[in-house]
């Protein structure tokens, strides 16, 4: 499968790419004395309002661009290289994802304007062919907790999954009425939370099996975007490890002379080339609403995982002493790479999947 853009994705990317080169500056980030937390807020809220990302996915009818899924991976594949600490995936594509299966216009405009600000809660176990809620919803009160969500920076409401007499609910509440706990991660750029609700109000957004079909369809979104996040993580190492190794001398020649590390840079180019080709094609499916999904995400995310982190892992080595330490961002993209692997589900738990799917 080409791993190709079209002009105008194209185009979005180097904007993307650009806000970032300019306005973010991990050198201030990496100096702090206790580097624990990272704040890219404005950076957000650039590529939101002034880049015009709020609404890229949504239909033209209800107020968006009406951009195909393909387009929005394009922004997360850019995004993928700098280990941003933006909302991107419950902020924006999942939100996306669910206002559009919706189609309730007035939720849309309050999303566009800004008036709410939704962050959907996705716990790390779930995947788009396993997921049961854990909230219960009695009365239109929430009862139950979510573990391992993604902390709703700056969010307004929840948009969550809850089950009521055996049946899945779609809902909407706001954040101030759970009780959210932050949770130790790997990830600093990518925190995670806790939340409990003891009787907070709800709304039903969409009900029975069209919510189930829905929530499926916002959670292979989402892991076809991880497992693009995924490649172009793995891509932004092995640039970053050539560039090193040409650059980097001992015994008076680059470092990329010895077979070692030449071999060690094929495998990670090995490893670029196939993530890059298995995501594009989940994303195409995607966008496609091809029948071999299903197949395709089991695939993607069982071996783009793996990808993304066997590359960083070996661009630390190459990287040496560096590659470990606070003088480079790079172990923050092994980080990313762990994280990712965590959420929605393992590896290990897609593989199981796919010998299922295709009765090996």
């Amino acid at each position: 499968m080409s791993f190709s853009w079209d002009e105008t994705q194209n185009d979005l990317i180097g904007l993307v790419q650009t806000v970032c080169k300019t306005h973010i500056d991990w050198a201030s980030y990496l100096g702090q004395e206790d580097p624990t937390e990272v704040d890219h807020t404005a950076v957000w809220k650039l590529l939101t309002d002034d880049v015009g990302l709020r609404g890229l996915s949504l239909p033209v009818g209800d107020g968006g661009h009406g951009e195909s899924w393909k387009t929005v991976g394009a922004v997360v594949y850019a995004l993928s290289g700098y280990i941003t600490a933006v909302p991107v995936l419950s902020q924006w594509v999942a939100p996306e994802a669910l206002l559009a299966g919706l189609g309730d216009q007035d939720l849309s405009a309050a999303y566009l304007s800004s008036e709410i600000v939704p962050s959907v809660a996705v716990p790390a176990c779930m995947s788009s062919h396993e997921f049961q809620p854990t909230v219960k919803l009695d009365g239109g009160l929430l009862v139950g907790t979510l573990s391992a969500v993604p902390a709703p920076v700056g969010a307004s409401d929840f948009l969550l999954l809850a089950e009521q007499d055996g049946r899945v609910h779609i809902v909407r509440t706001a954040v101030d009425a759970a009780t959210v706990r932050p949770m130790p991660v790997v990830d600093e750029t990518r925190p995670y939370v806790d939340v409990a609700f003891d009787g907070a109000p709800a709304v039903v957004l969409r009900h029975g099996d069209d919510a189930e079909r829905l929530w499926g369809k916002i959670l292979c979104v989402l892991e076809a975007m991880v497992s693009l996040e995924q490649a172009g993580l793995a891509a932004t190492m092995l640039t970053d490890s050539v560039q090193y190794a040409t650059e980097r001398k001992q015994f008076g020649r680059p470092i990329c002379t010895n077979q070692v590390v030449r071999h060690q840079l094929a495998d990670m180019w090995m490893n670029v080339q196939e993530a890059q080709s298995i995501a594009m094609y989940l994303l195409n499916c995607l966008t496609d609403n091809d029948p071999d999904l299903t197949v395709a995400v089991c695939m993607a995310r069982a071996f783009c995982a793996d990808a993304a982190r066997r590359t960083a892992e070996t661009a630390g080595q190459i990287h040496g002493g560096m590659g470990f330490a606070w003088e480079t961002p790079l172990h923050l993209g092994l980080k990313r790479a762990v994280a990712d692997a965590l959420w929605l589900g393992t590896p290990a738990r897609y593989r199981r999947r796919l010998r299922d799917l295709v009765d090996l």
